[in-house]
């Protein structure tokens, strides 16, 4: 990554290789299609792995947290967004009822 000219996501730095972000986001997601227990694990390992280079780069401060979880979010989000076609393919039943969830969250909530 160009130290000098960071990338930004809703004027946060990214500090991460986009190419890196895309791959992982396939092998989480990949995760989530094949064994969604595995899913937390090789999640926290992934965000985890990141944090400590982070700290080791630049030292432990706040900011590592922000960090972390400015990788967290996008890559979980992307991650789902990848594979729902695939997931609504071999489960459609539990897949219309996750994207019911999506799109009229209150009434998941409400039963």
């Amino acid at each position: 990554m160009d130290e000098e000219n960071p990338i930004s996501l809703f004027g946060l730095p990214i500090p991460f290789k986009w190419d890196l972000f895309f791959v992982s986001a396939i092998l989480v997601g990949g995760i989530i299609f094949m064994n969604t227990w595995d899913l937390p694990v090789y999640f926290s390992l992934l965000v985890g792995a990141f944090l400590l280079r982070q700290v080791k780069i630049k030292g432990w401060a706040g900011e590592r947290i922000g960090e972390a979880l400015t990788l967290a979010v996008p890559l979980g989000v992307l991650s789902f967004i990848l594979y729902l076609p695939s997931w609504s393919v071999s489960n459609p039943r539990r897949a219309a009822s996750c994207q019911m969830c999506i799109i009229q969250p209150a009434g998941c909530i409400s039963g």
